[in-house]
């Protein structure tokens, strides 16, 4: 192994345990079955939550909000090529009817809450809320 890419592993390394170390994990998440509809209680939990969702905030603030995700993704770097990991999002999803599609045949009603590597609250967006 070269010199190069065992920096690179421990670079890695030592992100992937910073970020847990801040209440983010390193996993991923995703809805298993569709049509995904949340529950009357949930959906006004996200509703009335995510507005107090602020940049800075930790994932652990978060969670005591919003509660568990439904999804969690990978965050990547807006790269054509290569791009590379810059965080997780957090999907707080109140509808989604397909997994796959264009917008009017998913239908979705979600919140996304991005994280950056230190599991701090980087951007909150949400669309079909109304």
């Amino acid at each position: 192994m070269s010199v190069s890419r065992l920096v690179q592993g421990v670079m890695a390394a030592l992100l992937s345990v910073g970020g847990m170390a801040s209440g983010m994990s390193g996993d991923e998440r995703v809805i298993a079955t569709y049509p995904h509809i949340a529950g009357p209680e949930r959906s006004a939990a996200i509703r009335a939550g995510y507005v107090r969702i602020k940049p800075g905030m930790s994932s652990a603030d978060v969670r005591d909000i919003l509660g568990e995700p439904d999804e969690i993704r990978p965050l990547y770097a807006p790269m054509a090529k290569h791009p590379k990991t810059i965080g997780q999002t957090c999907w707080y999803v109140l509808r989604r009817l397909a997994e796959h599609g264009s917008q009017s045949e998913r239908q979705e009603s979600a919140v996304r809450v991005s994280f950056d590597l230190q599991g701090a609250v980087s951007a909150v967006d949400a669309w079909g809320l109304d």
